[in-house]
């Protein structure tokens, strides 16, 4: 409900156009939010709503508009992206050992070693 979140493009962006302009981020109970963003690189940002969605189990809806560019001048097919929050991040996850008793790593979807998974009573939230 109060964390940043991570936007991965596909190619190399002009981050100038990553802005309120062209990305819309709302909730179901709070409204219209602004943001901060951070790109670490021209193809990672992290976008962090203001103010931060405080209820458990409302919807945010995110709008990348059209009007994002990528360097090459190429116009972001707009996409609409949404999500429930759940709990706050104080409250501690749950840890699920998923690999073998004999510490085999199991592979699984596109062979990746997955040790473990993190979770809140929503779901999956990170898996390692």
């Amino acid at each position: 409900s109060n964390t940043k979140i991570a936007v991965q493009f596909s190619r190399d962006m002009d981050t100038t156009t990553i802005n309120s302009t062209n990305v819309r981020i709302s909730g179901s109970i709070s409204g219209y939010h602004n943001f901060t963003k951070v790109c670490r690189t021209l193809s990672y940002c992290e976008i962090t709503p203001v103010p931060s969605f405080d209820s458990i189990s409302e919807t945010v809806t995110i709008e990348f508009r059209s009007g994002i560019m990528a360097l090459n001048g190429r116009n972001l097919i707009p996409r609409i992206i949404t999500f429930t929050t759940g709990l706050p991040n104080n409250t501690p996850p749950n840890i699920t050992i998923i690999s073998e008793s004999n510490d085999t790593v199991v592979l699984y979807d596109r062979r990746v070693p997955i040790k473990a998974s993190v979770s809140d009573n929503y779901g999956i939230q990170r898996v390692e």
